[in-house]
Order: C-alpha cells, then structure tokens, then sequence
C-alpha cells in the first residue's frame, strides 16, 4: 500500500497495517481550532470517530455537523474533509479497513453513501475511547494488543449496524470493482488528455502495479487500452459532427499530430476517420430518402 503524505503541521498518529489482514490505517488527528483538512478518498471504509470537540464533514457539496463521541462510516472513494469549527480542538480517530467477501452483513448498509451511527450506545464509545488510549500509550504496547483493539472497534461497529435494521439497507462492495468505476469514469472524462498510469494509480492512493492489476481484473483492460478505447468511441460521436474537421477532433482528443490520431482510428475501426464520416454521411442520405413521401411508389 502507498504511504500517505501528510501536511507537516498535523499533530497525528498514525498507522500502516497489513493489507492481507485487512486493515488499511489507523491513527489518531488533533486538530486545532480553525483546522481544516484538505479533501481526500480512499479505496476501502474508514471509520471516523469524534473523541472531542465539533466541526463539519463535507461530502461535496453536503455538510454533515459532528461533535463528540459520534462515529462516521465513509464508503470507498467518498472525497470527504473535516473542518474545526469550533472553539476547543477536535481529537478524531480513524479506522480503514477493507472486505474481501460479499454480502458480508445480511441486512448491510448502503455502500454509495456515508453512514452516520447515531445515537451510539455507550459500550461502543468506550471502546472507541479505549481505542485512543492504545494510540496514546501504542510505545508501550505491542502490535498485537493495538490491532487486537481496532479489530474490537470494527466488529462491534459492524455488530451495532446489523442490530439496528432502522440504519441498515443493502451491503454489497467490492473494492476492485469501486476502484476500477471510479476510475474508468475519470478516464472517460480525461479523453482529451494523455493518460499515464501513475498518474491514476495516484488518484487512489495505490501502487501504479497494484492499480494496474486490479484494474485490468475487473475490466480485461489495461489503463492505457481503456481509455484509448473510449477515446476512439468518443471519435466516432465527433465525426458525426459535420462542422468538426479531423484536425479539431484530433485535437480535443488529445492527440498532438492529426496522422498519428488517423493510425490510431484505423486500428481500431479498420478504416480512416475520412471514411467513417463520409460512410455515415451516405448512410444518413439514405435513410433520410427512404424516409420521404416522394419515393414512396
């Protein structure tokens, strides 16, 4: 797993487990008054609980008000970030982990959008609270205890989902499968641009190999031949487009040299975009002629 990078000024503790365990992070953040994180997702859940203060979740364009002991759940690929508004610091810990298996709750929760577990029953926020006294005193303790600790916090947490149906709808996730929608989404929207895979692995905080192998597992494509594909399926739309020359199309392709786009075409539609175009053209003639009351016998 890639390491995170973070601001040098955060006051953090924070963890890299084991990904064959399936835990991804944890850690605790102190933020001060006026703290506000910069936007970020990651491709597996996170639990975010408050141990002090307030502030705002921002899920795009949603605000969600937080304060103490309330505890968040954040699905795979949310951008999400976290503003202090208030007048004391905000302790928050986060818990990251990942599923292999699906359904894994029978009644489950909704995996497009975030969950807020509230109220929450005292047991689970002392677990969370004894889970911050692990990260302050993790010196002391062994790797074992600190994630024998998280693992307590996620069961439960999962434990208190599945007891109270009131929050729960339907569970299926996949990570790979989150992972390579989002990405080919943002590969279609960047059609007109040249594509390189570190630069999408980054997107999702993944190795450009680990990114590249789960990518081409769930579609049979490689990065750079997916959006290759939907840049020659986005040709075929512009060509129909009389007032677009090759040239232009070229260019909002994100191709540098008019040939090389024309090779390109050809391969994969075996013929030049000149022969497409003028194809559909006769074709829509046709079709316009059959469609009219003078050739009707």
């Amino acid at each position: 797993m890639q390491q995170f990078t973070y601001r040098g000024e955060d006051d953090r503790f924070h963890l890299e487990l084991a990904q064959d365990i399936r835990l991804e992070i944890a850690g605790f953040v102190n933020c001060p008054i006026g703290w506000a994180g910069e936007t970020h997702s990651h491709p597996f859940w996170e639990l975010v609980f408050f141990n002090s203060g307030k502030g705002e979740l921002h899920f795009g364009k949603e605000v969600w008000p937080v304060e103490k002991n309330e505890l968040v759940m954040i699905p795979p690929m949310e951008a999400h970030q976290f503003i202090n508004t208030g007048s004391e610091k905000v302790e928050n810990m986060y818990v990251g982990f990942a599923f292999d298996v699906k359904p894994v709750l029978e009644s489950g929760f909704d995996s497009g959008r975030p969950l807020k577990l509230e109220p929450l029953d005292l047991p689970l926020i002392d677990s969370f609270r004894g889970l911050f006294e692990v990260f302050l005193h993790s010196g002391k303790r062994g790797a074992s205890q600190t994630q024998a600790a998280i693992f307590d916090c996620i069961y439960k947490t999962l434990d208190y989902i599945q007891a109270h149906p009131e929050i729960s709808r339907v569970f299926m996730v996949d990570r790979n499968e989150i992972v390579a929608e989002k990405a080919k989404k943002y590969l279609e929207e960047h059609i007109h641009c040249t594509i390189q895979l570190e630069e999408v692995a980054g997107k999702f905080f993944l190795s450009p190999n680990y990114f590249s192998k789960r990518f081409k597992a769930v579609t049979g494509f490689g990065v750079k031949e997916y959006h290759n594909q939907a840049r020659m399926l986005k040709a075929l739309d512009f060509l129909r487009n009389p007032q677009l020359s090759i040239s232009d199309i070229s260019a909002k392709l994100g191709f540098s040299y008019v040939n090389y786009f024309s090779n390109k075409f050809r391969e994969f539609h075996h013929q030049s975009p000149t022969e497409y175009r003028r194809k559909w053209q006769q074709e829509r003639a046709g079709a316009r002629t059959a469609a009219s009351p003078d050739s009707n016998p």
